[in-house]
């Protein structure tokens, strides 16, 4: 597997529901606005649970777990090709986490190779 290589479809096991903060789609004080939060669904992703302790040596307790979700440019289905939001919420094994960080990682092309998205 080269640097290019998109993650394998074996590792990407997981799917979620990314539930955006506020929706986009329509204005806020509209009478059309249910304040229904608008759901996307990501398949093949990877949602890895990390403790914040390996996070950072800033944090001086192990304060339990957060997770990275891990979204595949190529092997991810995204549907509706939505680029997950900080504070939106993703439904993962039943839960609700908070997004708390998103960095897009490159390999040697102009777009990203995949995303880590930071949940707590």
């Amino acid at each position: 597997m080269n640097a290019n290589s998109p993650i394998p479809v074996f590792v990407l096991v997981h799917n979620v529901i990314v539930q955006e903060t506020h929706n986009k789609s329509s204005p806020a004080n509209s009478i059309y606005d249910d304040n229904q939060p608008t759901n996307h669904e990501i398949n093949r992703v990877r949602v890895q649970p990390v403790n914040k302790k390996e996070l950072s040596s800033q944090i001086p307790t192990i304060q339990g777990y957060n997770y990275i979700l891990f979204i595949d440019r190529i092997n991810s289905i995204n549907q509706d090709n939505y680029l997950p939001q900080i504070d939106d919420t993703v439904i993962f094994d039943g839960q609700k986490h908070t997004i708390t960080q998103i960095s897009a990682v490159y390999s040697l092309e102009k777009e990203p190779h995949h995303w880590e998205v930071l949940l707590t």
